[in-house]
C-alpha cells in the first residue's frame, strides 16, 4: 500500500480528498469531511496558485462554519478569496467573499459585512 501511496501525485490524492469531503459534507458528517479537506490542503500545499487549492479551502471554510467555527471559516474563505485574486478569477473572488458573508449571517453578525 505505501508503494502504491508514493505513486499518486499530490494533485490526484488532493482531488481525491476534496470529493471525499463533498460526499461526508452532503451526508453531514461535518467533522469527517473537515479531515478530508485537510488532508487535500495538505497534498496539494505544493502548487502555488490552484482552483483545487481553492475548492478545498472553500470546502474547509464551510465545515468550519457548520461547526460554528465562525472565525475559522472566515479564515479559510478570505485565503480562498486571496487566492481567487491571486490566479485573477474573478467568479471564485466573488463565491469566497460571498461564502464570507454568510460566514458573518450564521455567526449573528451581518451588519459586520456592511463596515
Amino acid at each position: 500500500a505505501e508503494v502504491f501511496r508514493e505513486d499518486i501525485d499530490p494533485e490526484s490524492e488532493a482531488d481525491a480528498y476534496l470529493g471525499m469531503g463533498e460526499a461526508y459534507f452532503d451526508m453531514r458528517k461535518i467533522e469527517n469531511a473537515k479531515d478530508a479537506y485537510d488532508k487535500g490542503l495538505s497534498a496539494v500545499k505544493e502548487e502555488a496558485d490552484s482552483l483545487l487549492k481553492f475548492k478545498l479551502l472553500i470546502g474547509l471554510g464551510c465545515a468550519e462554519a457548520d461547526l460554528g467555527h465562525f472565525d475559522e471559516a472566515q479564515n479559510y474563505h478570505k485565503k480562498a478569496a486571496e487566492l481567487a485574486q491571486k490566479m485573477n478569477n474573478r467568479n471564485e473572488e466573488l463565491e469566497a467573499i460571498l461564502q464570507m458573508g454568510n460566514d458573518l449571517l450564521l455567526s449573528g453578525y451581518p451588519e459586520a459585512g456592511l463596515f
